[in-house]
């Protein structure tokens, strides 16, 4: 809630956490570098409703708005900015792009925990609300291995019948969207053609996930490999911090 003091926000900012990661894009303009999708509010919009707009023009992402996080002037560009937390909206691909070029040339899913890489500095109640969400480096990899050779093993000697098949295509999803965004990171770091096909395997892993219909044996045996190598990405960034 705004109080009777301040100035109403004339710009709003979408927090868009997913996975441990948060979606940020590069701006052009000035002030230039990483930031948060957002952009001014229209005349009779809300802070809300202005936050899903942006980040669907500016990324392409489809997001669903919840709590202001928080309001501020912004210390560089003088802006009275509501910041916004929202999340990708179900059934929708989470991948992001340059949606509007003339304005930001990058967008990424960052990691919380490397956030400091791209932001010159992170608004308090922003970064709180960041590190309540949940974190895919914090995930059980031991759990996830497991998950891995139960699927693999269930493809090989199974019955396609058995609600198992169901339960695990289900969790190797949900491993494959937790491990994208650190996985991605991993190939960003890495120089060269290493760095592209690392990426280049999320990017078809998130594919995969958004795609349904195909629920057969081979997916089940293709989403079990991928969520393995996702998850030896994220092993090989632990070691390379």
């Amino acid at each position: 809630m705004t109080h009777p003091t301040e100035a109403a926000p004339t710009v709003a900012a979408a927090v868009v956490a997913r996975d441990g990661a948060v979606l940020l894009v590069r701006r052009r303009a000035r002030p230039p570098g990483w930031a948060l999708p957002g952009g001014w509010i229209e005349t009779g919009e809300t802070a809300a409703r202005a936050a899903v707009r942006e980040t669907r023009e500016e990324t392409g992402v489809c997001v669903t708005a919840g709590e202001c996080v928080g309001q501020r002037t912004h210390p560089v560009s003088g802006r009275r900015i509501a910041y916004i937390a929202c999340a990708v909206a179900g059934g929708t691909d989470p991948t992001p792009r340059v949606a509007a070029p003339a304005e930001i040339d990058g967008v990424v899913w960052a990691p919380v925990e490397r956030l400091s890489g791209y932001l010159r500095e992170v608004y308090a109640p922003v970064r709180k609300h960041l590190e309540s969400c949940p974190n895919a480096y914090r995930l059980d990899l031991v759990g996830i291995a497991r998950d891995v050779e139960r699927g693999l093993r269930l493809a090989w000697d199974g019955d396609p019948e058995d609600p198992a098949f169901d339960l695990l295509r289900s969790r190797m999803r949900e491993h494959i969207t937790a491990l994208a965004a650190p996985s991605e990171e991993y190939g960003r770091d890495l120089p060269g053609r290493p760095g592209e096909v690392v990426r280049d395997t999320v990017r078809y892993a998130r594919r995969i996930v958004a795609l349904r219909g195909d629920d057969g044996v081979a997916t089940l045996v293709r989403l079990s490999r991928l969520t393995e190598t996702l998850a030896s990405y994220v092993i090989a960034g632990r070691g390379d911090r």
